[in-house]
């Protein structure tokens, strides 16, 4: 009977651990599947998209509510900065990325079919660049989970399918890129981290968006960052959902009339929620095909388990 219970336990120990390696082996097959798919998508958008520029292409991504938020002061120095942050933060302001909120890049809600592709885009040259689970538990505590790189992990102590989690995109190296394509009031503090560091919200600097080849890539990322919905009754108009847009929408208006789009019209409805319409001309209907046809390539043989 005692050998009967010592087999028992031995067989029990080895089914254990030959679920785990099959386990392993499932989540190492899937991540190279994702990586594989979104390095592929990377390369047929740079066949299929003349003079693609990935900076603005992934400015048009970015978070806009109410400003695009970074917590950091763009190189600025302790005396360079009004009194009314001085009190708040009396150390010094330079770009230091010791902190996770100083590498903060953007939040991608729970879209990590587009975060995934975004780290695929630029992984090569910033390979400090991560896209991790966070969960806000309020403004100022904030607890940071795995990496997304497949599907969220239910061993995750921190943050799994079953919780209310962003995925939020981190390099302190690209945040630096990104902090030159906007404008920031230093003299409007829009947070403060528990851990000192003093968070400000930009608009877009339409300095750095001039070429068509840039103005074109940008609307590209918001495309698909935003969606765009096509109205029924009319194959050529088109509407974004762009909720508190400080900047984004202003300079989308601008680009789309540029190119063509007619009946252009920043939309308010009584919700304080924001919409962006538009007749679209010839190129950008050729622009939404080809983010239409992207959206496929990044969804291709990805199962993400949100």
């Amino acid at each position: 009977m005692v050998k009967m219970k010592k087999f028992i336990f031995i067989l029990t120990i080895l089914l254990m651990l030959l679920c785990n390696i099959n386990v392993r082996s499932q989540s190492q097959d899937l991540m190279e599947q994702t990586q594989k798919t979104m390095v592929n998508a990377v390369n047929w958008l740079y066949d299929n998209f003349e003079e693609f520029d990935r900076e603005c292409f992934l400015i048009g991504t970015l978070d806009d509510s109410m400003g695009h938020y970074q917590t950091f002061t763009a190189n600025k120095s302790i005396d360079e900065v009004t009194d009314k942050v001085k009190w708040l933060f009396g150390k010094d302001l330079t770009f230091v990325p010791d902190t996770m909120r100083r590498q903060r890049i953007t939040t991608y809600g729970n879209n990590g079919i587009l975060a995934l592709f975004v780290t695929a885009l630029f992984k090569n040259d910033y390979s400090d660049l991560r896209a991790l689970r966070v969960c806000a538990v309020s403004p100022f505590v904030r607890y940071y989970g795995s990496e997304v790189k497949t599907a969220a992990d239910p061993k995750d102590p921190v943050c799994n399918s079953t919780t209310n989690f962003e995925i939020e995109l981190f390099s302190p190296s690209l945040a630096k890129t990104v902090a030159g394509y906007y404008h920031f009031d230093y003299d409007n503090v829009s947070a403060l981290s528990s851990g000192g560091d003093i968070g400000f919200r930009g608009v877009i600097n339409k300095e750095k968006i001039v070429t068509e080849a840039q103005k074109i890539s940008f609307l590209a990322g918001f495309f698909m960052r935003y969606g765009r919905l096509k109205n029924p009754n009319d194959n050529s108009r088109y509407s974004v959902h762009v909720p508190n847009s400080f900047s984004k929408s202003k300079e989308c208006v601008d680009i789309l009339k540029e190119f063509g789009c007619k009946n252009v019209k920043e939309i308010q409805t009584k919700q304080s929620e924001e919409y962006l319409g538009f007749n679209a001309s010839n190129k950008i209907r050729d622009l939404i095909t080809l983010i239409d046809n992207l959206d496929v390539k990044t969804l291709n043989g990805i199962i993400i388990a949100f």
